[in-house]
């Protein structure tokens, strides 16, 4: 809505099942660890897509995995078991890294909601959730 008037928006929205190839090439953030609780704005955790593999950075290490798709379902996918380097670091950050990597190797579907990307992991009673958030860089490249 500009002056009144409804306008078309400047790039629309693409619609279609979801796949891997749906997220390769994009760049993401950790915003919560569940719909209840927010990620820790200290603690950068990242997400990157690119033919076939997860990359970025777990609060203080770097990681990179393998993602295909798991089944027929649309947006069913699995992720192995992610390589990172071995930094010391503070106990908060191990912690969320150990965390986050271990929801990581239990997610078994990915969708968007409201914008976010959202990993569901584990099953029964330890179904979880991680919501990601476009990264900057990946805002900065959309918009040229």
């Amino acid at each position: 809505l500009k002056g009144g008037r409804l306008e078309a928006a400047a790039q629309p929205e693409v619609q279609g099942r979801l796949s891997v190839q749906t997220l390769n090439g994009s760049h993401w953030r950790l915003q919560r660890w569940s719909r209840n609780e927010r990620a820790s704005a200290e603690a950068e955790i990242t997400l990157s897509v690119q033919d076939g593999r997860v990359a970025g950075k777990a609060a203080c290490n770097r990681y990179m995995a393998t993602i295909a798709p798991r089944g027929e379902m649309p947006g069913d996918i699995e992720i192995g078991r992610a390589a990172a380097t071995l930094m010391a670091c503070p106990g908060d950050a191990m912690a969320m890294e150990g965390r986050f990597l271990a929801a990581l190797a239990k997610v078994t579907r990915f969708r968007f909601h409201a914008g976010l990307l959202v990993f569901e992991h584990g099953a029964g009673p330890d179904v979880g959730t991680l919501y990601f958030e476009r990264s900057a860089a990946e805002n900065r490249s959309s918009r040229r």
